[in-house]
């Protein structure tokens, strides 16, 4: 299954994931990498995948 995930840029990633593994430290929990799920659970294989990508972000700009 794939899953598509938003991350962000080196320096945000650097303190998201200071906070991430301070609170999990606290909390007693899992670290894990910053990130934003935007869908899991896809089952397609990788070609099928880039197609439905490709055509959904064809005249939408960066964010």
């Amino acid at each position: 299954m794939i899953s598509i995930w938003l991350c962000p840029n080196y320096n945000n990633e650097l303190y998201l994931q200071n906070v991430i593994n301070c609170l999990s430290d606290i909390h007693n929990s899992p670290r894990f990498s910053p990130h934003c799920t935007l869908v899991s659970g896809i089952k397609s294989n990788k070609h099928e995948l880039e197609n439905i990508i490709d055509n959904s972000i064809d005249n939408i700009g960066p964010i």
